[in-house]
């Protein structure tokens, strides 16, 4: 069957997703065995950085870590005294904070809040050894708080009062492209004897870096990899329209590319992960994409389709959407739900090789496609709707979703057919359902 996205029809009004949950984090709920742990990102919805938690009453009675404890028995505190920051994905308020110095009599603690990269707010706020001082702070929609020492000496850390939002993460995306990049490369500046390199044609779909005003741009990534749960990202043409690959007469093309989102960047050995690939409206014979692969940092800094690779297209192609899944897991979890940015390098398209010294064109457009027949819903008495549509054509079906973007569309039964007229009656219920007719 050939699936081909036509049209979503919304059904109800969608809600945001967000909600906002105060709460107090004590560090309590660390197991540290008389030493310390780290605090991973990820705990209480929140990033830390340099930050770690210990049992405050396995220390001496003469230290902050001890007589910094507010909730018993376990403190946070800055490791080796350096800066330490705290963070989130999204916007969240920090209201106080109980600290004390450590391990020697005063000090003082700069508080910086940060939105976007700009700080928005700057306090100092002077500390004694003798017991925790509430400090009353009050930052509103800041992604990252950062604690610095002064002099440069831990500090104890307890009864954090946050107001951190809940997202859910995502599990797909569609980028549309209205235009195709054109790239001609030829390296070759000396003729033979000197050495000959290839010379590549390429026509993007994908360019996050905008040569080609109107190609695709990755959207943001709101993503959990505590659990591997599949992700799909589908490129699309507008609708209407379909990519059109018209390989050169003798020449045969490639589906190229590496589609990536970041975080923090921390590398290490990458976790591989298995790619299938999926079309919409195709006309002619799908390549393989066998050789493809994904990839996820092992403590989550990175993920995506990093080698996007085809077998050899050599007749016409055309198709309506694309679409890569994956699931990605590493033995690393407790990050949580991360918000990841597209990297700047990310591409996808089609090239080949040539031999030619000047710019052979474009092969790859996009081209009207068929008009598709529109959804209508209509009240069909007391707790039912209507869902109806007009085509000769009969190689419609309807599809339903519980949310957007969706992977997981399921066919909607009993649809009965008088003439060009189709329709199905159906309950209604109080959550959102969506709705989508796709073309065998």
């Amino acid at each position: 069957m050939r699936r081909s996205a036509l049209l979503l029809g919304q059904l109800l009004a969608l809600i945001a997703s967000a909600q906002a949950a105060q709460k107090t984090v004590s560090f309590d709920d660390f197991p540290t065995a008389g030493g310390y742990a780290n605090i991973p990102s990820g705990y209480e919805g929140l990033q830390f950085y340099y930050f770690a938690a210990m049992d405050g009453t396995s220390r001496p009675p003469t230290e902050g870590y001890r007589r910094g404890i507010t909730s018993p028995n376990n403190v946070a505190f800055n490791l080796s005294g350096e800066p330490a920051w705290i963070g989130c994905g999204d916007p969240f308020d920090v209201h106080s904070v109980q600290l004390t110095p450590a391990v020697i009599s005063a000090m003082s603690v700069r508080i910086q809040g940060y939105a976007g990269g700009i700080a928005v707010y700057d306090t100092t706020h002077a500390l004694t050894i003798a017991g925790p001082t509430l400090v009353t702070l009050n930052y509103s929609e800041v992604d990252r708080v950062v604690f610095t020492g002064s002099p440069g000496s831990p500090f104890a850390m307890d009864d954090l009062k946050v107001t951190v939002p809940v997202v859910a993460p995502e599990s797909a995306h569609t980028v549309q492209a209205s235009a195709i990049g054109h790239h001609y490369s030829n390296p070759n500046f000396h003729p033979p004897p000197f050495p000959q390199f290839p010379i590549v044609v390429t026509d993007l779909i994908v360019d996050q870096g905008q040569s080609t005003p109107g190609t695709g741009v990755l959207p943001k990534w709101r993503a959990n990899f505590d659990q591997a749960d599949p992700i799909s990202m589908t490129v699309s043409a507008p609708p209407g329209q379909k990519f059109v690959v018209r390989p050169p007469a003798g020449r045969a093309v490639r589906f190229s590319g590496s589609l990536k989102w970041g975080y923090n960047q921390n590398g290490g050995p990458t976790v591989p992960g298995p790619v299938a690939v999926s079309f919409t409206g195709l006309e002619g014979v799908a390549p393989s994409f066998a050789a493809s692969g994904a990839v996820l940092a092992p403590y989550h800094g990175y993920f995506g389709f990093e080698n996007i690779q085809s077998t050899e297209v050599t007749g016409e192609l055309k198709f309506e959407s694309i679409t890569f899944t994956t699931s990605l897991s590493s033995s690393y979890t407790g990050s949580g739900t991360l918000n990841y940015s597209p990297i700047t390098a990310s591409t996808f398209g089609l090239l080949y090789q040539t031999t030619e010294q000047t710019d052979p064109g474009s092969f790859v457009s996009l081209e009207a496609g068929a008009t598709p027949p529109a959804l209508s819903v209509t009240s069909a008495g007391p707790g039912q709707i209507q869902i109806r549509w007009t085509s000769a054509d009969t190689g419609f079906y309807l599809q339903e979703a519980t949310s957007l973007p969706s992977v997981n569309w399921q066919f909607v039964p009993g649809v009965i057919t008088v003439g060009q007229e189709h329709s199905v009656n159906l309950s209604v219920s109080g959550d959102h359902r969506f709705f989508r007719l796709l073309k065998d």
